[in-house]
Formats: structure tokens, C-alpha cells, sequence
């Protein structure tokens, strides 16, 4: 439940997989976040738990610099209306939420880090919400260019 929580609330997270030989079935919803595996692999560091608290901190500033970053990018190239940085890529269990968003903000752009995803797993997220606006900052002139177009 915590995971969720976590996930549909784009809380920074790190996965820590300790799984030594296999693993059935994974939980399906820790996608498109950070994983390290443990033991981490020796002369990684004298404090492995020192490595992890150290990436799970650059996640939280990483998320907290993103939102900055996207609204310097969406200002350069004018961008207007409502816009929402993600933290991560979007997926098929956060649609949920950005179609919350756009219930209370028609017409918000989600602006998630680089790269951009692929076609195909675009083409499944425009499937289940076809009215997001999904893009990453070094896409932003596309988006600028497209909404130009449609101006009256």
C-alpha cells in the first residue's frame, strides 16, 4: 500500500532489490523508478546503506529541482495554461491521477524528465487518456510549435 501511496502521490523513491536468485512475481506497480540491487556489488562503497540513502537523496532533490526547471523551460518557450512536472515518466497506473489533474485543470500539460518515451508506450497512455498532453522539456518546442498552429 505504501508503494501506491508513494507512486500515485510522485513521491521520490528508490527501489532496493535484495532478490538473490529469482523472483516470481514482482510488484507491478514499482516500474520507472530507480532500482539498485543488494548486496551491492563489492568495492562499491565501504557503507552500502550510505550508497542508498545517497541516491535516494538525489532523487528528493532531483524532484524538487525538476519543478523549477520545467517552469524556466515552459516560460522560454511560452507556454500557456496550466502545466504539471512530473517526477518520473508517466505510466499506465499514474494516468489515474493526471486524469484527476485534468478534471480540476483542463488542458494541463505534464511536463516528465528526459528521455521521451517511447512510441509505443505512448501510444498505450494516449490509448487509456486520450486528452493528456504528455511531453519532456527537450520536446517542449514541439509542443510550443503545435499549439501555435491551432490559434485562431
Amino acid at each position: 500500500m505504501e508503494a501506491l501511496n508513494a507512486k500515485l502521490g510522485w513521491v521520490p523513491t528508490v527501489v532496493v532489490q535484495a532478490v538473490e536468485r529469482v523472483e516470481i512475481r514482482s510488484f507491478p506497480y514499482l516500474g520507472n523508478l530507480p532500482t539498485m540491487r543488494w548486496p551491492l556489488p563489492v568495492g562499491n562503497s565501504a557503507d552500502p546503506w550510505g550508497v542508498v540513502v545517497g541516491r535516494l537523496l538525489y532523487e528528493v532533490l532531483r524532484a524538487a529541482y525538476f519543478p523549477k526547471w520545467t517552469r524556466y523551460v515552459t516560460a522560454l518557450y511560452r507556454v500557456e495554461g496550466p502545466v504539471r512536472a512530473l517526477p518520473y515518466p508517466p505510466e499506465l497506473l499514474t494516468v489515474l491521477s493526471m486524469r484527476r489533474q485534468l478534471q480540476k485543470h483542463p488542458n494541463t500539460l505534464f511536463v516528465y524528465p528526459d528521455p521521451p518515451l517511447g512510441t509505443e508506450e505512448l501510444e498505450i497512455l494516449h490509448e487509456s487518456a486520450p486528452d493528456l498532453k504528455i511531453f519532456t522539456p527537450i520536446r517542449l518546442p514541439l509542443f510550443a510549435q503545435q499549439a501555435q498552429r491551432t490559434e485562431p
